[in-house]
């Protein structure tokens, strides 16, 4: 797994500690229709679009409102909730500054691969502070078919002119995960929010703890 060119990072839950945030939207905004949500359920989907969740929590609510155009109005509510409380409340992952900026120094390419709107990444980059070291990022709104679907990390190779085996993927959700690993990326899973078992069930390449030890483990790998 040498000669890695480009780490792709997912955002949410890899690089930012902001799942219980965005659960606050996401009651928030259910609630008005009538839907109760708990954090195992919304645990259980982490890494999968806004849209997919969506229609995945309203269930047989989704077709009622979509006949009533309500979906386009659940939605637009959604990001305006998000995008208020995110940026007051999400936290910095353990050593996510510090490991993007050591594989930026080490001539590795970077790319933030999100399934969130494109206003929500960039707030997240803004937090992170990374604008300068990051080539570019892809958010759901640049692809048609959303994580698990590869979609998203086959534009992020195409877009760096790459090989799948030059490019590594790091995420946190098992929708992420399988998305990377449908890309023919190597995949590394690092510990967060979503179940172990979950995770290990989608058989990435490897589990680290934190991304200090996945950071050190490229680097090292590209010496």
């Amino acid at each position: 797994m040498g000669n890695i060119k480009a780490v792709l990072f997912d955002l949410d839950g890899t690089l930012l500690d902001n799942y219980d945030v965005y659960f606050c939207a996401w009651t928030h905004v259910l609630n008005q229709y009538g839907v109760r949500l708990t954090k195992k359920e919304f645990y259980a989907h982490g890494g999968i679009s806004h849209q997919n969740m969506l229609k995945m929590f309203l269930k047989d609510k989704y077709d009622e409102l979509q006949k009533e155009n309500k979906i386009n109005c659940a939605t637009k509510q959604l990001l305006e909730k998000c995008c208020c409380i995110l940026p007051g409340k999400s936290n910095i992952m353990p050593y996510a500054r510090e490991t993007l900026f050591a594989l930026k120094a080490n001539g590795i390419k970077i790319a933030i691969v999100s399934a969130t709107p494109k206003k929500i990444v960039e707030q997240g980059i803004d937090l992170l502070d990374v604008r300068n070291i990051i080539d570019f990022y892809i958010s759901n709104e640049d692809v048609i078919d959303h994580k698990p679907h590869p979609e998203c990390y086959l534009l992020a190779k195409n877009k760096y002119g790459l090989k799948a085996k030059e490019c590594i993927v790091i995420e946190d959700s098992p929708a992420g995960i399988n998305a990377g690993k449908r890309a023919k990326m190597n995949v590394i899973a690092v510990k967060g929010m979503c179940d172990e078992e979950k995770i290990k069930s989608a058989k990435p390449n490897y589990i680290f703890n934190n991304l200090k030890e996945i950071g050190e483990m490229i680097i090292r790998l590209n010496e």
